[in-house]
């Protein structure tokens, strides 16, 4: 008997590869145009660090460091953490006097005592070294380390989780990670704390599903984003200030995958970076929901390598004022430069020949030229186009003086 003919297909394998291409290119396309259109801007301050006199991190660094602590619903774990950080720094300090630092402690919108745990060691340490911002709602981790660091006063800037998983001693690793870049670019460089060495010991204590997505996480991250950092989620990082003001400035996600897109712009504004392996311990009470953040982190990866690839999000580079490095010296010849002047004016019934020259006109222009520069977010590039004259005025006037003798 005879088997019925097999029913023919609609399209021959050609055609269909071709539908199925067409259908993921129509989908590459609207997910593309979703992720433009969905996009939000951040500001380039957050609203918390434009009171007043507030700290702010355009500004000259006053401390040598600044450690961040994201807190939200922390009460229980956060004083083992500032305990272990503020023992060790108090330490240090004593060691070398000349050492500052301070610890702001960023409280997310917390529905618990964090915020009052956290004011404990303000009165303990002193509102100077302990510093609390609490945030009116939950902004998720990015956000409350973006505010904390848009506060924070140090020439290097820390993050460091509240659940206290890294050893904090280790902050001297990861300072010479960060020693060991230089010379830094524009002043610019990250040390990454890294749990990497650890993760076969981890590998064998977790499930395999959540290995599964672990693995899935690491490809995406190094697929979409970073491609040369193998822990990018460990929350111990050590930024210059000029780094952190460049990063943070660009900033978007404010949730979990937002050091993904922090080290993504370093990449992009060629920031060097180093990653050194930290002693790492894993503590209870982990806000991270394995399946549904890992998802978030997923699409957060996927959209903030299409934004920045439709032009959605756009780098920008900030201005920096380098005062500590050009004003000294700016200083000096200005000190010198009025030094001179108020000789030669003292002594201005001395001074002959000066008939085509008004030492007073034009050093009270200049002396206002030099009050408006110093303002001015472009100093150091005027300050170095700007004092050649003064040399050259302060040799006149000192000509003057001797022809007058």
């Amino acid at each position: 008997m005879a088997l019925p003919p097999l029913p023919s297909l609609p399209l021959s394998l050609p055609a269909a590869a071709l539908a199925l291409a067409a259908l993921a290119a129509f989908l590459l396309v609207l997910i593309c145009v979703i992720a433009h259109v969905t996009a939000k801007t951040m500001p380039h301050e957050d609203a918390e660090c434009r009171k007043g006199s507030a700290p702010n991190l355009h500004d000259p660094a006053t401390r040598e460091l600044s450690v961040v602590v994201p807190s939200y619903n922390e009460e229980n774990r956060l004083p083992l953490m500032m305990d272990e950080a503020l023992d060790y720094l108090e330490k240090r300090q004593k060691q070398d006097p000349s050492f500052t630092y301070e610890v702001i402690v960023v409280n997310d919108g917390s529905k618990d005592q964090t915020a009052k745990v956290a004011k404990e060691y303000c009165k303990k340490y002193g509102s100077d070294k302990v510093r609390v911002i609490s945030l009116e709602k939950n902004r998720g981790k990015g956000g409350a380390v973006r505010t904390g660091v848009f506060s924070s006063r140090g020439k290097t800037i820390l993050m460091a989780d509240a659940d206290g998983a890294t050893k904090f001693a280790d902050i001297e690793k990861v300072e010479e990670g960060l020693k060991n870049l230089q010379p830094w670019p524009e002043g610019m460089a990250i040390s990454c704390g890294s749990r990497a060495h650890l993760e076969k010991d981890s590998i064998a204590k977790r499930s395999y599903f959540r290995t599964l997505l672990m693995y899935g996480f690491h490809f995406l991250v190094w697929f979409l984003c970073v491609k040369e950092i193998r822990d990018t989620q460990c929350g111990f990082k050590l930024l210059t200030r000029q780094a952190a003001l460049q990063t943070f400035s660009n900033l978007h996600i404010e949730r979990w995958a937002f050091d993904v897109e922090l080290l993504y712009i370093a990449q992009r504004l060629k920031i060097p970076i180093a990653e050194v392996a930290v002693n790492w311990t894993e503590i209870e009470g982990s806000k991270l929901v394995p399946f549904w953040s890992w998802l978030q982190m997923g699409r957060d990866l996927l959209f903030i390598r299409l934004r920045y690839m439709t032009g959605a999000w756009k780098l920008e580079a900030k201005k920096c004022i380098h005062l500590q490095t050009c004003l000294p010296t700016s200083f000096f010849c200005l000190s010198g430069f009025i030094a001179s002047l108020a000789e030669s004016e003292a002594k201005s019934s001395e001074m002959t020949n000066c008939n085509s020259f008004s030492v007073t006109v034009q050093t009270t222009q200049l002396l206002s030229t030099v009050s408006a520069v110093l303002h001015s977010p472009t100093c150091c590039t005027r300050l170095q186009i700007l004092f050649p004259p003064v040399f050259l005025l302060r040799i006149s006037i000192l000509n003057y003086k001797h022809a007058g003798n």
